[in-house]
């Protein structure tokens, strides 16, 4: 247990090396659109406003998220693409897979 909290993982998560770790595929705040708009404006209100609220977005369903992010209201949208995946994961899944940004900006423009 707790393999994959090497020492490079524990010290880039600032977490225990060799103990198992919770790893949420998403934020435990939200489940979608409409708790995620209460975030951000829970967010604004704690910040005065001075602070940019931003949305970066995996190259996945991205027409599809992009029109629900939008319901958010944040003030920019990123779509990333290569070298997506956890932290630790090995090399292969964190740098060399994922949707070149490129072929997921013209299906995003779409979402707009």
């Amino acid at each position: 247990m707790g393999q994959k909290v090497t020492d490079q993982v524990a010290e880039m998560r600032s977490l225990p090396a060799g103990i198992d770790q919770r790893s949420p595929a998403r934020h435990p705040d939200w489940l979608g659109p409409d708790d995620l708009a209460l975030k951000i404006q829970e967010i604004r209100e704690a910040t005065d406003h001075q602070i940019p609220i931003q949305l970066k977005l995996g190259a996945a369903r991205v027409y599809d998220d992009v029109r629900m992010a939008l319901k958010t209201h944040p003030d920019s949208i990123y779509i990333d693409g290569m070298e997506g995946g956890t932290g630790a994961g090995p090399h292969l899944a964190t740098e060399e897979t994922g949707v070149p940004g490129n072929c997921s900006n013209h299906t995003g423009s779409k979402g707009i």
